[in-house]
């Protein structure tokens, strides 16, 4: 008995959560992304005003503080979550091509799953903008970081 694959696996049909995952993914980063640089605006501008007292700058300042380290934290836990996957489905293919004795079909049916698997599994991603991965925080922090620079040049010069 040969065992053939007569159709791709779809398994975006098998675990429904997965084909709306990049949208969140998208929004959540995007409105972390504006929100954050928009409370560090809101502080720039309420430190070039001098009618606002320093312990409404300083709560402001640990609440943005807060904010960021608290999408860091979500963020982080996301790309652990995403990199286990990917360690699951990389000892999978380590396990399939073990060099345990097997018959002819068994080891062709073999070789059409991780045909398959190369062809069809790719990291998960929001539309193509960016992989959900190990480095995804740091990308995140970076662009934060460059932005608030930007902000603080146009506020003190």
């Amino acid at each position: 008995m040969v065992y053939v694959a007569t159709r791709q696996p779809n398994l975006v049909g098998n675990f429904p959560f997965i084909g709306n995952m990049p949208k969140a993914i998208l929004i959540y980063f995007v409105t972390t992304f504006f929100q954050s640089l928009l409370y560090i605006e809101i502080l720039l501008i309420w430190i070039n005003s001098q009618m606002i007292d320093i312990q409404l700058i300083s709560s402001h300042t640990v609440g943005v503080l807060l904010w960021t380290l608290k999408g860091m934290i979500i963020e982080s836990a996301l790309c652990v979550s995403s990199n286990m996957l990917y360690q699951s489905i990389t000892a999978c293919q380590i396990s399939m091509c073990s060099g345990v004795r097997k018959s002819q079909t068994v080891q062709q049916f073999t070789k059409n799953i991780l045909r398959t698997r190369r062809v069809n599994f790719s990291k998960i991603s929001a539309f193509g903008i960016f992989n959900v991965d190990a480095a995804l925080p740091l990308r995140m922090g970076a662009l934060i970081t460059t932005y608030t620079i930007v902000l603080l040049q146009f506020a003190f010069l």
